[in-house]
C-alpha cells in the first residue's frame, strides 16, 4: 500500500475555484495562493458530488497560521463554511484542507475582496509629501485625484508611482486635461496597474506657506473571471490476475460463439472497397471457394474434409481461432461460420381439404380487390419443389438448385439449374410451402392457392441436412437479380422472396445480401421459427425482413411459435394435436405435397412455416396492387390491416396484429379499416455493424383525423434526426455516429409528440469489434471510488493477454476493483447470466484498494463467476463507458 498523507499543490488566482477530494484516510490537500497585503480573503467550502465530505480549511501565511476574523456556516443543503481573513503583509497564503469526516469530493472557492478607494489628508508645508499605499492586482486600472483643501489657487503637483517592483511609473503624460476654471483639483489617468502587489503613490506640495492636500486613488478591478481547477487525475493504477471459473476463457457469441450447426472448415466473410478475396483467402491459409462481385466470399481451410456440415468441438475451436485471424483484417468487413439453417415444421395428422387459415387470413375479399398480375413472380427459398404436382405446374417457372455441396444435396451434384426436391422423407416442405402462395384455383384438383395469378419461382437451398447461409444468400442474389456464385440470372426478378427456413445464429453475411435484395426492392418474408422461446431466428431477426409467428384456429398464438420485438406479424400456421372448430379434423395447415410411393397429394403441416407463406403471399398481392410499393411500404400496409391481438399496439407475440390480407389491400387503397392508430415501420430500427442510415416510416391505421407529429426526436449522443413537423404518413431518416462507441449494443428511443400524445420507437445499435463481428472473449475491469461509488475507469482483458489486467491512470484515491464479461453484447457487464467477481488483495485478502499518485496497487486477483454479480458494488450491471 502506498503512503499516506501526501500532498497535491495547485496555485490559485484571487478568484478561483478549486474542486478536489478527499482520497484514501490522512489525505490532505495544499493549495497556495500569492496574498497582496490590506486584502481581505474569503474562503468559502463546502461537500460537493456524489461521496461528499465535509472538510477542515486552515490557513497560513509564509508559514504562519492566521485566524479567521468570522466564520460563516449555512443552514440546510450541503453546508457552506465561509472564512474571512485580513491579509496583513504580502507572502503566501497556503490553504490546507483535511477531513476527518471520510472520502469524498468537496468544492473550495477564494474571494479577494480589495478596496477600491484610498484616501490619503495632510497639511503640507511647501516641499513636503505625502504618500498612500493601496494593493491592486494585474489588470486594473487606477485613478490618482489630487485636491486642494486650503490656501491660496496655484498649480497642483503632478504624484509619481511606485510599483510593486519598486520601479517608478512616470505619471506625466496621463494628467487628465480640463476644462474647469477650478485648478483646486488635478485628475490622473487612467493608470494601467501591471504588477500583483502594494503600490504607493507620492505628491509633493509647492505652494508657499502651508496647504491642505487630500489624495485618493481609486482602483476599477477588472471583471471577475472564475477558473475552475480539477485535481489531477493523478497517475495512480491497479494491476493484477483475472481468471474465469473453471480456468477457461469464454469465447461466445452469447452463450456459445458457435452456436447452431455449421459447415466444418468453412467461414463466409464480405470484403471492404476493392479488397481481392483471392488475396485475403490466400494470405490467411485458406482456399477461396466462391465470391461474388458484391463482395460476399466463402473460404475453406486447406485440408478440411469436404461435405462434413456439423462441427465437432475441436472443429469449433479451429474455426473460431481462424475467424479471429480474419476480423483483425481492415480489408475484411465480415468473417464468420457458415451457419446451417433448415425448415420450420412441426409433424402433422391426417389430411383434410378444408382451408381455414385462408378464410380466416382474408385472402376471399383480397382476390376480389386484387386477383393478381400474371407477369410477376415471387420466390420460394426452401428444399425445393416437385414440378409434377398438377396443383402447382401451371403456375411455376424455371428456378435453381442453390445446395452446392454435393453429399448434401442428395441429388449428385452441386449448383445446378434443377431445383427438384429430391429427399421425399422430408415431406416435400418447400413444396407445401408454395401451395400456400399458388395452389391452383378452380381447376376441380385439391386446394386454392391465396393468389390468382402469378408465378412461383422455386429456389431449392435446403438440402438432406439443411442449407447454409452461404447458399441461402447466394439464392437470395439470385432470385434479387444480382451477380451470384451460380454465374446466372433469372429473366426477371422475384418481387418476393419467402424463408421458410432459419436457425439461432446471426449472421452478418446473410445479413448484407438481405440489404442488397431489399435495396434492390425484393420485399423478404421469414418464418419467426418454433422454440416457442425468445430466442432470435435468422434470417427472420434480421433488419429489413419481415418477421412472421404463428396463430392457431382461434386466433391464440400457436403452442410452438418464436415471440419477440422482432415479430413483425402473425398468421395462421396451425395445431396438429387440436380441433378447436371441433370439425373432427386437426388445425394445421393443408397444402400440396409429394408422398413417397403415392406421388403428388395433399397433406397437412403447421408451424412458422406455414404462417409464412400466407404473408408473402399478401406482399404479392400488395405488389401487384401497386408495383411501385417499396419494401417498407408493403410491411406499412400489411401493418395497417393488421388485425390486432394481444396486447394494444406492437406486441412480442403478434407483432402488429394477426394478417389480414384484404384489410391490407383496403388500408394501401385509403378505406378506414378500424380505430385510428400510430405505427411505423420497422417498429424498431436496428442498426447492423455497417448500417449509418436507417429509414422509419410513420402510417396511421384507421379512420378519424390526421395524426399531426410535431417533433421527433433523440436524446442518444450518438444518433442524430431531423425534427421534423409532419402530417402522417411521412418517413424520417435516422442517422448514428458510432465514433465514441465500445464494440457491443447499444439502446436508445425515438421520441414523437404527436397530436394524439407521446410515442416512441425502440432503437438498437450494434458496434462491431474491429473490422467485423467479433467473439467475445473479453472480460471488463472497473475501478469503482468507495466514496461516490462511480466508476471512474474501465479496461478491457483478451484472452490473448494472458489474464493479465492493468487500469490506470486513476485520480488517487480507494476503491474497488471488478470485472465482468458481456456475454450478451448489450453494452451492459455483470448482468445475472455474466460471469463477474470483485478485486481482492493476494496479501491480506481485502478488496479496498487505496492508492496515492504514481503509486501501482499490486497482487489484486479476480475470481469470475457465473451469477455473482449481485455480490458487486451497485449491485453490477454496468455500462460500459464510450
Amino acid at each position: 500500500m502506498p503512503a499516506m498523507g501526501q500532498t497535491i499543490d495547485a496555485v490559485l488566482g484571487p478568484r478561483d475555484r478549486f474542486d478536489g477530494r478527499i482520497a484514501f484516510p490522512d489525505d490532505e490537500d495544499s493549495i497556495s495562493y500569492a496574498a497582496v497585503a490590506g486584502t481581505e480573503l474569503s474562503l468559502v467550502v463546502m461537500a460537493h458530488g456524489a461521496g461528499a465530505v465535509q472538510p477542515r480549511v486552515e490557513l497560513t501565511l509564509d508559514g504562519e497560521p492566521l485566524s479567521p476574523q468570522n466564520t460563516i456556516v449555512s443552514a440546510g443543503g450541503k453546508q457552506q463554511r465561509r472564512l474571512r481573513y485580513a491579509i496583513p503583509h504580502d507572502g503566501e497564503a497556503r490553504v490546507v484542507v483535511r477531513s476527518e469526516q471520510g472520502l469524498g469530493d468537496y468544492r473550495l472557492r477564494i474571494r479577494e475582496r480589495m478596496p477600491t478607494k484610498s484616501t490619503a489628508k495632510e497639511a503640507l508645508s511647501s516641499g513636503e509629501s505625502m504618500s498612500l499605499a493601496f494593493p491592486a492586482r494585474a489588470g486594473a486600472v487606477g485613478h490618482v485625484i489630487v485636491e486642494r483643501l486650503a490656501g491660496a489657487p496655484a498649480p497642483l503637483s503632478i504624484p509619481e508611482l511606485v510599483l510593486p517592483s519598486g520601479s517608478p511609473l512616470a505619471l506625466d503624460g496621463l494628467v487628465v486635461p480640463t476644462e474647469s476654471t477650478d485648478v483646486n483639483e488635478l485628475v490622473v489617468g487612467p493608470v494601467p496597474l501591471t504588477e500583483d502587489g502594494r503600490y504607493e503613490v507620492a505628491v509633493e506640495s509647492n505652494q508657499v506657506g502651508g496647504e491642505v492636500l487630500r489624495m485618493r486613488v481609486v482602483v476599477t478591478l477588472p471583471d471577475e473571471v472564475v477558473d475552475t481547477f480539477d485535481e489531477e487525475v493523478g497517475a495512480a493504477h491497479a494491476e493484477g490476475s483475472i481468471f474465469l471459473e473453471g480456468g477457461d476463457w469464454l469465447e461466445s457469441d452469447a452463450a456459445d460463439a458457435l452456436s447452431g450447426d455449421f459447415v466444418a472448415g468453412e467461414l463466409l466473410f464480405v470484403t471492404r472497397g476493392d479488397a481481392d478475396p483471392s488475396r485475403i483467402a490466400r494470405e490467411l491459409g485458406g482456399d477461396l471457394v466462391a465470391t461474388t462481385a458484391t463482395g460476399l466470399s466463402r473460404v475453406r481451410m486447406r485440408g478440411a474434409q469436404v461435405g462434413r456440415l456439423v462441427a465437432e468441438t475441436a472443429d469449433r475451436e479451429q474455426l473460431a481461432i481462424w475467424r479471429r485471424e480474419f476480423r483483425k483484417r481492415s480489408d475484411v468487413r465480415v468473417a464468420e461460420p457458415n451457419y446451417i439453417r433448415r425448415s420450420f415444421s412441426v409433424p402433422t395428422d391426417p389430411l383434410y381439404p378444408q382451408q381455414w387459415d385462408l378464410v380466416v387470413s382474408g385472402t376471399e375479399h383480397a382476390t376480389d380487390l386484387v386477383p393478381g398480375d400474371g407477369t410477376r413472380i415471387i420466390a420460394v427459398l426452401d428444399t425445393g419443389i416437385r414440378f409434377e404436382h398438377p396443383d402447382l405446374n401451371p403456375r411455376l417457372v424455371a428456378g435453381y438448385d442453390f445446395v452446392s455441396d454435393s453429399w448434401n444435396s442428395g441429388d449428385g451434384n452441386g449448383l445446378d439449374p434443377d431445383p427438384t426436391d429430391v429427399v421425399p422423407q422430408q415431406g416435400t416442405h418447400g413444396t407445401h410451402v408454395t401451395g400456400t402462395i399458388v395452389g391452383v384455383c378452380d381447376n376441380g384438383v385439391g386446394i386454392a392457392g391465396a393468389t390468382r395469378f402469378g408465378k412461383v419461382m422455386p429456389i431449392r437451398v435446403l438440402g438432406i441436412l439443411g442449407g447454409t447461409d452461404f447458399d441461402i444468400s447466394q439464392a437470395l442474389l439470385y432470385a434479387a437479380r444480382l451477380p451470384n456464385a451460380s454465374g446466372t440470372l433469372p429473366p426477371k426478378r422475384a418481387e418476393v422472396v419467402n424463408f421458410s427456413l432459419g436457425g439461432p445464429s446471426p449472421s452478418a453475411y446473410l445479413a448484407e445480401a438481405v440489404k442488397l435484395a431489399t435495396e434492390a426492392g425484393v420485399v423478404v418474408v421469414a418464418a419467426a421459427g418454433n422454440s416457442n422461446s425468445k430466442t432470435k431466428m435468422y434470417p427472420a431477426a434480421l433488419d429489413g425482413v419481415i418477421a412472421v409467428a404463428a396463430t392457431d384456429r382461434v386466433d391464440h398464438k400457436a403452442f410452438y411459435s418464436s415471440f419477440g420485438s422482432h415479430v413483425d406479424i402473425a398468421a395462421p400456421g396451425g395445431d396438429p394435436y387440436a380441433d378447436l372448430d371441433h370439425d373432427g379434423y386437426p388445425d394445421d395447415i393443408l397444402s400440396t405435397v409429394y408422398v413417397a410411393n403415392v406421388g403428388p397429394t395433399f397433406g397437412r403441416k403447421a408451424g412458422t412455416s406455414m404462417a409464412c407463406p400466407h404473408v408473402a403471399a399478401a406482399a404479392f398481392l400488395l405488389r401487384s396492387a401497386d408495383p411501385e410499393l417499396t419494401p417498407l411500404e408493403v410491411e406499412a400496409c400489411l401493418a395497417a390491416g393488421a388485425l390486432d391481438l394481444g396486447a394494444a399496439g406492437h406486441d412480442k407475440y403478434f407483432g402488429y396484429g394477426r394478417l389480414d390480407i384484404g384489410r391490407s389491400l383496403d388500408a394501401m387503397l385509403g378505406v378506414d379499416v378500424g380505430e385510428k392508430r400510430l405505427f411505423s415501420v420497422p417498429q424498431q430500427i436496428g442498426f447492423a455493424a455497417d448500417d449509418e442510415v436507417a429509414t422509419i416510416t410513420f402510417a396511421n391505421q384507421g379512420q378519424g383525423p390526421a395524426i399531426e407529429v410535431e417533433s421527433v426526436t433523440t436524446s442518444a449522443f450518438f444518433l442524430s434526426v431531423d425534427s421534423i413537423a409532419a402530417t402522417v404518413p411521412f418517413s424520417v431518416e435516422v442517422h448514428v455516429d458510432r465514433a465514441a462507441l465500445m464494440p457491443g449494443t447499444y439502446h436508445a428511443t425515438l421520441e414523437l409528440e404527436t397530436s394524439i400524445g407521446p410515442r416512441s420507437v425502440p432503437i438498437e445499435v450494434a458496434v462491431p469489434e474491429g473490422s467485423g463481428p467479433s467473439l467475445v472473449h473479453e472480460a471488463y475491469v472497473f475501478a469503482i471510488d468507495v466514496a461516490s461509488k462511480a466508476i471512474v475507469s474501465q479496461s478491457t482483458v483478451d484472452a490473448d493477454d494472458a489474464s493479465h489486467f492493468e487500469i490506470g491512470p486513476l485520480p488517487e484515491g480507494t476503491y474497488r476493483i471488478v470485472a465482468a464479461t458481456d456475454l450478451d453484447l448489450d453494452g451492459i457487464a455483470g448482468e445475472g447470466h455474466d460471469f463477474a467477481g470483485i478485486g481482492r488483495s493476494l496479501l491480506d485478502g481485502g478488496d479496498v484498494f487505496s492508492i496515492a499518485d504514481g503509486e501501482t496497487a499490486q497482487g489484486i486477483w479476480l475470481q469470475l463467476e457465473v451469477g455473482a454479480a449481485h455480490d458487486l458494488p451497485k449491485g453490477g450491471k454496468y455500462p460500459l463507458m464510450p
